[in-house]
């Protein structure tokens, strides 16, 4: 039993036809033409005058919000939240600054305090400055009786 292949070249043409054609029609750009392709060629424009203004305006709030920022940070002082300049005075070393570094851990700038260890001792060494008092207390051997149940003496 032998197979027929004379179905086979029409076949053969047929399929070569609709791939030329199909070829033809992209080499040509015939598919432009079609109505259903219109709307799709508006988005190879540049926009209208409209566009161009509103990217204008919303870059010039950008630089304008990079310039308060940056202004922002060189007139910053160290200030406590929202409090301001504190109320209760300040004890820092007279050499300390801060300074810009990057941080490889968290992928960023942040501020080093240079000269913070001899603020942290001219703030333990005074006499009115606010302190941790349970730390004071262990570091001077002291220590609080010890709490019972139902005493009297709390209320």
């Amino acid at each position: 039993m032998q197979a027929d292949w004379s179905w086979l070249v029409p076949v053969i043409v047929l399929t070569g036809l609709l791939v030329g054609c199909a070829f033809f029609a992209y080499v040509g750009e015939l598919y432009r033409f079609s109505p259903s392709w219109g709307p799709y060629r508006k988005f190879d424009s540049q926009g209208n005058e409209d566009l161009g203004l509103n990217q204008f305006l919303i870059h010039r709030h950008i630089e304008k919000q990079k310039e308060e920022e940056a202004a922002k940070a060189r007139s910053e002082e160290a200030n406590y939240g929202t409090l301001g300049p504190p109320t209760w005075g300040t004890i820092e070393a007279p050499w300390q600054h801060r300074e810009k570094m990057w941080d490889p851990k968290l992928q960023k700038e942040v501020f080093v305090r240079r000269g913070f260890a001899d603020t942290q001792y001219l703030r333990a060494h005074s006499s009115w400055w606010a302190r941790d008092e349970p730390t004071y207390i262990q570091q001077a051997g002291l220590r609080a009786p010890p709490v019972h149940i139902n005493d009297n003496a709390a209320d």
